[in-house]
């Protein structure tokens, strides 16, 4: 499979003469990109995952840094089983993210170059009709990571929403849109070079998810 994800970010100028203008006082700070091939391979009980990612951090204005890595993963995921009138699955997988040393670049490593990622995931039918099939879901997801000191923390994130198939139940494995709340939680987003820069967001997301 293939992955893409971007984010915008924006906010108030703290800089009264470079303002957006009068009325909006807001800029565009940074564009951040991941984008990634993933693979999974069915064990039986349980699939083997893997995939290679990029993410990189472009920032718009002075005063922002620049990170990125080259991203690694691998790990288990074990299907969805039925849990009353839904389905839990799970995964847990094992990161590594720092540059390939061949890219030649200066970009200070990321704070934990290694991480350990546990997903949960239930996901629950509210219609199923021929030509349309709705389920609520909610997921949450962690990175547990060790950092380059030797010391532990965590990135947490978690997202409740709603999934729209045509004609089947998103467990069928066709194309889905889903729309959903999205919380995130970091201690250190590395977006200044000079400090800790944490962070909490919630927001409103969405995606399509095509399946074959």
């Amino acid at each position: 499979g293939f992955y893409y994800g971007t984010f915008l970010l924006s906010g108030p100028v703290d800089d009264e003469s470079s303002q957006g203008s009068d009325l909006a006082p807001w800029l565009m700070n940074a564009v951040q990109f991941e984008y990634g091939l993933s693979a999974r391979v069915a064990m039986g009980v349980v699939d083997v995952v893997g995939d290679y990612g990029r993410r990189s951090y472009h920032p718009l204005r002075r005063g922002f840094a620049d990170p990125a890595a080259d991203i690694l993963r691998a790990g288990l995921l074990v299907p969805g089983r039925s849990v009353g009138a839904g389905v839990v699955s799970g995964a847990l997988r094992v990161r590594w993210a720092r540059l390939f040393d061949f890219w030649g670049s200066d970009i200070p490593d990321p704070r934990g170059t290694w991480a350990l990622q546990p997903v949960v995931e239930y996901r629950h039918p509210l219609l199923a009709r021929p030509g349309l099939a709705i389920d609520a879901f909610g997921l949450t997801m962690a990175d547990l990571l060790l950092l380059n000191n030797g010391s532990p923390d965590s990135d947490l994130a978690g997202q409740i929403g709603v999934a729209l198939s045509g004609g089947r139940s998103t467990r069928g494995g066709v194309g889905r849109i889903e729309g959903f709340f999205d919380v995130y939680r970091s201690t250190d987003t590395e977006e200044r070079e000079e400090r800790r820069t944490p962070v909490t967001l919630v927001g409103l997301g969405g995606r399509i998810v095509f399946e074959f």
